[in-house]
């Protein structure tokens, strides 16, 4: 089916633009709008208590948006920018190198208008035109022998059916990021990247079959006054990371760390075929410090694997 959702960052927080970058739909795409209806509970005289239609308010809504895309070569900056916190983006040979990461500028994220077109039984497109948006959290996921995906949220402050379908034009040439492409790193020397060059950890490991990386950026999603927009923008807080996995159960190093309450370095860095300069397009997450969490240690199974998580 047509549906389709499209994404720009705003100037200012609340005022609508026209979105211009557009991702493929996959399943976990999804809008909607809470207009926050409100009864009002007065009692009437000589009547059963009941409520009255003459009673009800309509206040200021609010939006939730899950924007949900694989992760491609040539598209994924514009999400990841706004999902992230603060981002750097520095021309090399045949491309751009692009840094991310949970910093904040100021207490807010970057706000954007986010269009949604959905396509209902007869085929009409209905458009719904979410402004204000601000990433609440975001999931980066490689699924085991699957394409890498990202999923963000965003939070609303105001929503609109009278904008326009926009027309979407897709990225031309990207190529998707695999599991097939992946190699992971544990332990070892971290070299931290450049705005040139990717990162480093020292110590090859072979094992992990899936990882996910999971942020929240402890938004406050209240900040109702008395204004025309009804709120202020949501401020973010500490921004807690989460890694999951699972991976072979080949060797003692997750367990070693585990037991000991140290920390491991971790990068995953997935390349593809594409020619940029005289090297590949790549996608890495570094972490220089992650610390596991129970549980760790593998099951008696014959398969040989264990869960991990961290933080």
């Amino acid at each position: 089916m047509d549906n389709q959702g499209g994404i720009k960052r705003e100037t200012t927080y609340g005022t609508p633009v026209t979105v211009d970058r557009f991702y493929p739909y996959l399943d976990g795409t999804e809008g909607d709008f809470d207009t926050r209806q409100r009864q009002g509970q007065s009692v009437f005289v000589s009547s059963r208590r009941g409520w009255r239609g003459d009673r009800r308010v309509l206040p200021k809504g609010q939006g939730t948006i899950t924007l949900k895309t694989e992760l491609a070569s040539r598209q994924g900056g514009v999400l990841l920018d706004l999902a992230t916190g603060v981002s750097t983006v520095t021309a090399v040979t045949g491309g751009s190198q692009q840094n991310f990461t949970t910093s904040v500028t100021g207490t807010v994220l970057p706000s954007a208008t986010i269009q949604l077109g959905k396509v209902r039984n007869d085929g009409t497109v209905d458009a719904e035109t979410y402004a204000g948006c601000t990433a609440t959290a975001f999931e980066i996921e490689c699924p085991e022998d699957g394409i890498l995906t990202i999923s963000v949220t965003f939070d609303a402050l105001a929503f609109t059916t009278v904008t326009a379908l926009a027309t979407a034009s897709y990225t031309a040439g990207a190529f998707l990021f695999d599991h097939s492409q992946g190699l992971g790193f544990v332990n070892g020397a971290v070299t931290v990247p450049t705005t040139t060059t990717l990162g480093s950890v020292a110590t090859a490991f072979g094992n992990f079959r899936s990882w996910k990386l999971a942020v929240d950026q402890q938004a406050d999603l209240g900040r109702w006054v008395l204004t025309t927009a009804g709120r202020n923008q949501p401020t973010v807080g500490m921004a807690p990371a989460t890694f999951t996995g699972v991976a072979e159960y080949n060797d003692t190093v997750l367990r070693t760390a585990y037991l000991a309450g140290s920390s491991i370095a971790l990068a995953l860095t997935h390349t593809t075929s594409e020619v940029v300069g005289a090297g590949n397009s790549q996608l890495q997450l570094l972490i220089p410090q992650l610390f596991l969490g129970s549980p760790v240690l593998p099951p008696m199974r014959s398969d040989r694997w264990i869960r991990l998580g961290g933080s």
